[in-house]
């Protein structure tokens, strides 16, 4: 899809009364996982309903190290105060 700012573009593109936008992902890292909750977080900042479908911690994520993920997972995304994706990875 282009990647975040594709993604973005499409929604922009194609938002019209009624639309929705889902965001999910793949079982991915925590650098994947998070960028998902910005993308979704950005698309309810510029007024597009979103469904951010399972953006939550997942068993994958037991393959990575322990990192506390900056948004609030469960019933709703909350945008956070750190810049970038708002974590750093301790090199292994």
């Amino acid at each position: 899809l282009g990647g975040l700012l594709g993604c973005l573009a499409l929604a922009e593109r194609f938002a019209h009364p009624g639309a929705r936008f889902a965001v999910g992902h793949a079982f991915e890292g925590p650098v994947g996982l998070t960028a998902c909750a910005a993308l979704a977080l950005a698309l309810q900042a510029r007024g597009l309903p979103t469904l951010a479908a399972g953006i939550d911690r997942h068993v994958g994520l037991s393959a990575w190290p322990p990192v506390e993920l900056p948004f609030a997972p469960g019933d709703e995304l909350r945008p956070w105060r750190a810049p970038g994706l708002g974590f750093t990875v301790a090199p292994a």
